[in-house]
């Protein structure tokens, strides 16, 4: 049983509405994952209302279907693959101003469809299990008057090969680098903590499975904001009264440790792909004996600047931490920023934002159009 023990405007004098501004942009981040979704246009949607070889294709959806599947909560991009046993939702609605007619559902070998149903006038869903592994058997949604396929897409079901656990901060992102070793500790005054399970396969590619089971023996806070709700991949912990915490993910234990001194600062990798800001911040992260440390409290101060802002501590609202990331200021050339915590402080040359790299105002949405629907 796998087991991972973490044990120990290029400006300086930035005015106050803008310092104000990031950090309200560092905050929306927190929503970000709640909302994101994994999709993508099926294959018709890819062939100007075409129709894949060997299909007879239906008129009611003369440009494809839009599929959307149970996403990854750190990040965006098109349908990630289903463990192998294990389970996703996709929903699917027409592409254009069409209804979507009355349907089934069929998938090819390795997978299993249960529980299809209309959502709406415009939309259906489906659950699909991953019953032994493929790299690539298609869900495939037909017309029930037997006009032919509405749309398809192509699905892959891999084997969880390793389980990881990482601090989930919202920043559309759960945090990596370091954290990605399995090893790290939390701050012995953190009131309260979400982690977010990694499923990866052997080639590295992340995995969703909607029945894993995650528990812990610190049990989950009281409450949320109604307008949040845990996720698949998430688990809210209540460390207010804990000396540790144990995580279940699965079959794999991880086992969470305090830390209580901090004795430098790194600077985190840049995110992923599929990372809403990922060209637009830098994050940085506490270490205690090389072991990183989130939700130690930190402050940053640009060079130039006369007041630091707080970064990567605990708040109030889920999902509990601060993302310990700043936004960089637009410019040319480098400049330097502070980080301090408790009996540390270290400076970093950071390069400046281009006019290329700004902030991407629209959220973006994972997925994939169907072979109709593209061109």
């Amino acid at each position: 049983m796998p087991a991972a023990t973490p044990t120990s405007t290029d400006s300086h004098a930035r005015p106050t509405w803008r310092r104000r501004l990031v950090l309200a942009l560092s905050l929306l981040g927190i929503a970000f994952p709640i909302l994101a979704c994994s999709n993508e246009g099926g294959e018709r949607s890819h062939a100007d209302g075409g129709c894949p070889m060997g299909e007879t294709c239906s008129p009611h959806t003369p440009q494809g279907l839009r599929f959307q599947s149970t996403p990854l909560s750190d990040t965006v991009g098109e349908l990630p693959g289903i463990a192998a046993p294990g389970r996703m939702t996709i929903g699917f609605s027409p592409i254009g101003a069409y209804d979507l007619p009355d349907f089934s559902v069929d998938v090819g070998a390795g997978l299993e469809a249960s529980d299809a149903r209309r959502l709406d006038g415009d939309s259906g869903e489906v659950v699909v299990t991953g019953r032994a592994p493929t790299d690539g058997s298609y869900l495939r949604v037909l017309a029930s008057d037997e006009s032919g396929l509405l749309d398809r897409i192509s699905l892959v079901a891999h084997e969880v090969a390793s389980r990881g656990l990482r601090p989930y901060v919202g920043l559309l992102q759960s945090l990596g680098g370091p954290y990605d070793t399995g090893t790290w500790r939390y701050w012995h005054e953190l009131p309260s903590l979400t982690v977010i399970a990694v499923l990866r396969d052997s080639d590295d590619a992340r995995l969703v499975d909607e029945s894993l089971a995650m528990t812990a023996t610190v049990g989950e806070p009281a409450t949320l904001a109604e307008s949040y709700e845990r996720t698949w991949d998430t688990l809210a912990l209540d460390l207010s009264s804990a000396s540790s915490a144990d995580v279940n993910v699965g079959p794999s234990v991880f086992a969470l440790q305090p830390a209580t001194t901090i004795d430098g600062v790194v600077q985190l990798p840049q995110a992923d792909e599929g990372s809403l800001f990922r060209d637009s911040f830098v994050c940085f992260s506490a270490t205690s004996g090389s072991v990183p440390v989130v939700g130690a409290p930190l402050t940053y101060q640009w060079e130039g600047e006369d007041a630091t802002i707080a970064i990567g501590g605990a708040i109030e609202a889920f999902p509990f931490v601060d993302a310990p990331c700043v936004a960089i200021p637009e410019g040319s050339g480098t400049r330097q920023i502070t980080i301090a915590g408790p009996g540390v402080e270290q400076t970093f040359e950071i390069t400046l934002r281009t006019a290329d790299g700004a902030f991407r105002g629209a959220l973006p949405s994972a997925g994939r159009d169907g072979e109709r629907a593209g061109g």
